[in-house]
């Protein structure tokens, strides 16, 4: 559409114009040179006015790229909505992941508990056959017995073993 313009502009203009000191220059519109003319005069009283504002310095390369990232920008870029499915993929793995650990952690946990409750049931069972042991010698029979003051006697003929 400016191109058609631009022609029409051309065509307007006569040769008079043409050949006159204050054409536009080759590539140039009349009404451009014209902006560009009273920007000019703007930016000069401006300048006059007020002391121009430092220009804004330039980004590094990698602190533009980390703010496309914070912002979230990099999201919405067409390399990376082709990667999604991988990114998801990646990401449920990573989850899959995380829960085993905390499944094998859990079961460290109570791992270490059942050996420690094994290793008191150990010990109990050491005491009990113990004092099953020292409970059931003759000895210690005999002098229960006449505690309780039970008329029992020791047998002084050895015992006789029957076999067939």
């Amino acid at each position: 559409m400016k191109e058609r313009e631009y022609e029409k502009d051309v065509r307007s203009v006569s040769d008079e114009e043409f050949l006159s000191e204050e054409r536009p220059r080759r590539g140039r519109r009349r009404m451009d040179v014209e902006a560009e003319e009273s920007m000019s005069e703007r930016e000069s009283e401006d300048q006059t006015e007020e002391p121009e504002a430092p220009a804004p310095r330039k980004r590094s390369p990698f602190s533009r790229y980390l703010m496309t990232v914070l912002s979230g920008n990099i999201l919405s870029r067409a390399e990376v909505r082709r990667v999604y499915p991988y990114l998801l993929f990646v990401a449920f793995l990573m989850l899959l992941y995380i829960s085993n650990v905390f499944r094998m952690q859990q079961l460290y946990r109570r791992h270490d508990r059942l050996v420690k409750e094994v290793k008191e049931l150990r010990a109990k069972s050491m005491t009990i056959a113990s004092e099953k042991m020292s409970a059931t010698r003759q000895s210690r029979i005999l002098e229960q017995v006449k505690e309780r003051g039970i008329p029992l006697r020791e047998s002084l003929t050895p015992n006789k073993v029957i076999t067939e």
